[in-house]
């Protein structure tokens, strides 16, 4: 298995709202920590095929936080499992955390095994 580490090196504020600072998607043993992120966006997106992410000591905020995001938007999606998130500080955010899923969905994607 392949462990990406993201640690203490993001401080990112992007000039461009409405995009999402660290998007992972068909990637599994993924673990982002100690780092602060504030984009007006997304802070972390999950999409389909994400498997086995921890998130840690986040500092997150402004926008909708860290989510789970447009699964289902096509036919044979991977599912989205094992996202740990802890001790992480949510300022200004709409949701903090979310599962984000297509309404008339060709895939029937599942999120499982989440803590929080």
């Amino acid at each position: 298995m392949c462990c990406v580490m993201l640690c203490s090196v993001l401080k990112i504020k992007l000039c461009f709202r409405w995009k999402d600072a660290i998007h992972i998607g068909s990637s599994s043993g993924i673990k982002i920590f100690h780092s602060i992120i504030g984009t007006g966006d997304g802070c972390i997106s999950l999409g389909p095929g994400s498997s086995n992410v921890s998130i840690s000591i986040i500092f997150c905020g402004p926008g909708p936080g860290i989510s789970a995001s447009s699964l289902g938007k096509y036919p044979n999606e991977e599912d989205v499992v094992g996202l740990t998130v802890r001790n992480c500080t949510f300022t200004g955010t709409t949701n903090d955390l979310r599962i984000k899923a297509w309404e008339a969905s060709p895939a029937s994607t599942t999120a499982s095994s989440f803590t929080f």
